[in-house]
């Protein structure tokens, strides 16, 4: 073959390339971006409904499964003071709770550690008070 050929045909399939990524660059970025404009509204309702679910009580046995499920779930805490303050009444709603054992108070720190929410105390023995 030619070398003007294989030069026009080596140009071509370039071209068609760039054309391909170009493509999928413009359709895949705003698919991007909306789906993470999406997943943190997920995220900040998942907050926001056991935050103020928690706010004037305290976390039960029945219901502290369900909680760890759903901050397992929840891949980051928006990043807003609103949402972080329902971080902590739900970690204060549980730090609180007579019926939460001290392992499980722990693991929910280690999520909200994960979760970059920062300011929460570790969670303690507790000293009987007679």
């Amino acid at each position: 073959m030619d070398n003007q050929l294989l030069f026009t045909i080596g140009m071509w399939l370039l071209g068609s390339l760039a054309i391909v990524v170009m493509g999928a660059v413009v359709v895949g970025l705003p698919y991007f971006f909306i789906r993470m404009i999406i997943k943190q509204m997920e995220y900040g309702k998942t907050l926001k409904v056991w935050g103020l679910k928690l706010k004037k009580r305290h976390t039960t046995q029945a219901e502290f499964e369900g909680l760890m499920q759903d901050m397992r779930d929840v891949k980051w805490a928006p990043n807003y003071p609103e949402y972080w303050g329902y971080c902590k009444n739900i970690f204060y709603a549980t730090l609180h709770s007579h019926e939460i054992m001290l392992e499980q108070k722990r693991q929910l720190y280690a999520e909200f550690e994960r979760l970059k929410v920062h300011g929460l105390p570790y969670p303690r023995e507790r000293k009987e008070v007679r």
